[in-house]
């Protein structure tokens, strides 16, 4: 009987000593303490942080620029289009001015 007493107080102290150590190492907070972070995992991380931030700052200008072309690329395709209803208009009416006064009109062949 006197061995298992012996174990018994024996794994007694130890559970004691383990809760004295666990409130120990937490603080107040219940929360356990933060691991300190080695000064090179530091820059490292400052270092990424800054390049995510100025990839972020480009994409966003290049998506504020994207924009702006589309918008500028459906200004110019709305004046070549008018340029072209323009000499397609011009064509037919010098077509049928010739044809009104006998002649032909022959239109003019673009330059190589």
């Amino acid at each position: 009987f006197q061995g298992n007493l012996e174990s018994y107080l024996f794994s007694e102290r130890q559970a004691k000593m383990a809760k004295a150590k666990a409130k120990a190492s937490k603080p107040a907070g219940g929360k356990a303490p933060s691991r300190a972070v080695p000064e090179s995992i530091k820059k490292k991380q400052a270092s990424e942080k800054k390049i995510a931030d100025v990839a972020k700052a480009e994409a966003a200008t290049a998506e504020k620029k994207a924009k702006d072309d589309v918008k500028i690329f459906a200004d110019n395709a709305a004046k070549y289009q008018a340029e072209y209803e323009a000499a397609e208009k011009l064509a037919i009416a010098n077509r049928r001015s010739a044809k009104a006064n006998g002649g032909f009109y022959v239109p003019a062949e673009p330059k190589l």
